[in-house]
């Protein structure tokens, strides 16, 4: 069968993007064809294998009428490639392909996915907010809407969206061997955190948290990896003077696109932020025996399954307090930390197991193929 992955824009990498290219990597036996509200991207073209029946349609959608007129566009490329279902990634592509349902009274069954949490509505642009309410009102017109969130089903469900289409299906990873091979870290001295630069991520909650740690230990490095993490951007530059961060123990390496490499040269990971969905850096980093801290956001908790290295979020002192406590492990005590961080998601997250969850709930509706 074809399957058409509707998605806002495949120009940008984040956790939706790479699970959209994972599902599609893992489900060869079907025709792809990947549409972006806005843009394609030739580094987006090769996350996904060459040898699968792929196709990608960037729509170059850039305003509110240009995004509008995509409803005819989607409509044509559903005619031209006789697609089995849609599948739509993120709140834009989801509002486009619910007005798509309306207008046109398709019986063509769409997916919905959802790949965002609630925790901060109020700092949501208006765009989001208008995207999020017109996916609700298209939502009722679905056969699912699948989130990578078991909190953002909840949130989802607060905010209207209808409880009986709602479905969690959390996001899958291909764990390459350099994952699954542990380093063996005798002490300390990198910390990493992963993430674009974005209010989201908070940013000012890490570097508060360890300012004064790092103050008092001259031989403790952060490294920052993330789109516009770099000595270019002001705002990080500011926040760094402002809590009196030692510049001589802080790395800003902007987008990396070795990730891997990234992790294998941190000994500690620390997600900071103040809302996620399903935060992918936190499988990653787990995935590569990583010691692991998260604040409380999106379904970090339940990713990480540990509640004693569960922060609040917005919180500084506690994450500085729960950092502290990693630092005074002996390295027998770390290393297991490591160690059932990293059987848990391979246990858990495999997408071999996350894919064959989305076909059936496909099969479920009625789609055969």
């Amino acid at each position: 069968m074809t399957i058409l992955h509707f998605i806002t824009n495949f120009a940008l990498t984040g956790g939706a993007e790479k699970m959209l290219a994972n599902l599609v990597n893992n489900q060869p036996q079907h025709k792809h064809v990947v549409v972006a509200l806005m843009r394609v991207s030739a580094k987006n073209r090769s996350l996904i294998k060459q040898e699968n029946r792929v196709e990608f349609i960037g729509l170059n959608a850039k305003g509110p009428v240009s995004m509008l007129l995509a409803v005819f566009k989607l409509h044509r490329l559903v005619k031209r490639y006789d697609v089995a279902l849609i599948q739509s990634w993120m709140y834009h592509a989801n509002a486009i392909a619910g007005l798509y349902k309306q207008l046109f009274s398709s019986k063509l069954p769409l997916f919905m996915g959802i790949h965002h949490s609630l925790d901060k509505y109020q700092d949501e642009k208006m765009s989001t907010r208008i995207a999020l309410w017109l996916g609700r009102q298209g939502a009722h017109k679905t056969k699912q809407v699948i989130c990578c969130s078991q909190r953002s089903v909840q949130q989802h469900i607060a905010y209207g969206y209808p409880a009986d289409k709602m479905q969690f299906i959390a996001n899958g990873y291909q764990f390459e061997q350099s994952d699954i091979e542990r380093k063996q870290r005798k002490s300390v001295s990198v910390i990493g955190a992963a993430g674009r630069w974005h209010p989201a991520k908070d940013y000012a909650n890490l570097i508060a948290a360890l300012a004064p740690i790092c103050r008092a230990n001259a031989a403790l490095c952060l490294k920052i990896a993330g789109r516009d993490v770099n000595a270019q951007n002001d705002e990080l530059m500011a926040m760094l003077t402002r809590y009196e961060f030692p510049r001589e123990q802080c790395m800003l390496l902007d987008e990396v696109s070795d990730m891997a490499s990234f992790y294998q040269n941190i000994d500690v990971f620390v997600l900071p932020s103040k809302t996620e969905g399903f935060p992918n850096v936190l499988v990653e980093a787990m995935s590569n025996a990583l010691p692991c801290i998260t604040t409380d956001v999106g379904d970090a908790a339940f990713i990480l399954n540990k509640p004693e290295w569960v922060v609040p979020p917005q919180s500084p002192k506690d994450l500085q307090i729960t950092v502290e406590r990693v630092l005074d492990l002996n390295q027998v005590e770390r290393q297991k930390m490591a160690n059932d961080n990293q059987a848990r998601v391979l246990a858990e997250f495999s997408i071999g197991d996350i894919s064959q969850r989305y076909l059936k709930v496909y099969q479920q509706a009625g789609v055969q193929g």
